[in-house]
């Protein structure tokens, strides 16, 4: 996670930054103090394509909830649930959270699994500066877990922010705990979409075009990209890259450089020169690690240059941002 500090005297619009900050999946605290300014922190995930997660048991089930907004980790031996007039609370030291259960949020029957006498662990979650007690079942490992998208034709569920596939095989909803405690998951879906409109109208994830000659290259970035959640498809040289286009505008694109016919700088140029392409993000990825190259990159209208070998996380977290600068 990043942090973002910023202390000024001077007025921002806030309003914006709150909506795409909460878009980001990330918080917003703003601290004011009469004649000495406001601090402003931002807590910005590095990516959401990966989150690091608990692997909890709900019932017979498995799911992945996200770290976010998680302070801390009890076991409900350490403190002790009390029945209040606003509901239950978990009180451990000093402190007196409101309490809710992880199972009723995810709509599971009591019958199947009774909160009150099966909870093992309380997560302590963190929203602005209200703090909830969450009981789970059972916490069973703590992952790094690759979040893939739903697809479109599955209507967005609040708290699910996509699936992962776990070690033995299986496949967890992943949730956003933060989101999960707005308001309960919907245990059935009583909207399907019946005609091509309704379905178009579902977000898709970010479509990205990986253009490269190396077939090898270009299978290994599809994979990779694929197993992120994302949409990809492929094309071998720049009048390749041309012809997918037509069908479909990428939000991004993966380029080599040196490609036959028409190769990277050229193609970039294109894209850049075109009314439809020129807001798409480029990232240029090449074995050339000269400044001379690095400038032509630049001056083609690339947004990114990174050299072979790099890192997945590097590109993964190049991706992200410039997705999200281009949103």
């Amino acid at each position: 996670r990043r942090e973002v500090t910023q202390t000024s005297g001077r007025g921002i619009g806030l309003d914006v930054v709150s909506t795409r900050v909460r878009r980001m999946k990330g918080s917003l605290q703003v601290q004011s103090e009469q004649h000495k300014g406001t601090r402003i922190v931002l807590n910005l995930p590095a990516s959401i394509l990966a989150s690091n997660s608990l692997l909890i048991r709900v019932g017979e089930d498995t799911v992945a909830v996200s770290c976010r907004g998680i302070e801390e980790l009890f076991s409900t031996s350490a403190g002790e649930f009390l029945d209040a007039e606003g509901g239950s609370q978990f009180r451990i030291e000093d402190a007196t959270y409101p309490v809710t259960y992880l199972d009723r949020q995810l709509n599971i029957m009591p019958d199947q699994n009774p909160s009150g006498r099966s909870c093992l662990a309380v997560l302590l979650v963190r929203n602005g500066e209200y703090k909830t007690a969450v009981a789970v079942q059972e916490i069973i490992a703590t992952r790094s877990v690759v979040v893939k998208s739903l697809g479109r034709y599955v209507p967005r569920v609040r708290g699910v922010i996509g699936a992962t596939i776990l070690g033995d095989g299986s496949v967890a909803p992943v949730i956003d705990i933060l989101e999960a405690l707005q308001t309960p998951i919907s245990s059935t879906v009583d909207w399907v979409p019946e005609s091509r409109d309704e379905y178009d109208a579902i977000e898709e994830p970010p479509y990205v075009l990986v253009v490269d000659d190396s077939l090898s290259a270009r299978r290994s970035l599809e994979q990779f990209i694929a197993d992120t959640g994302l949409d990809v498809k492929s094309a071998r040289d720049g009048v390749d890259a041309l012809e997918v286009m037509r069908e479909r505008l990428p939000d991004i694109f993966l380029i080599d450089l040196e490609m036959p016919r028409m190769n990277g700088l050229e193609l970039a140029a294109h894209i850049r020169s075109n009314e439809a392409t020129r807001h798409i993000p480029i990232i240029m990825i090449t074995s050339r690690s000269t400044d001379k190259h690095k400038a032509q990159a630049h001056a083609a209208g690339v947004n990114q240059y990174l050299v072979k070998p790099f890192s997945e996380d590097e590109l993964m977290s190049a991706i992200q941002t410039l997705l999200q600068v281009a949103a």
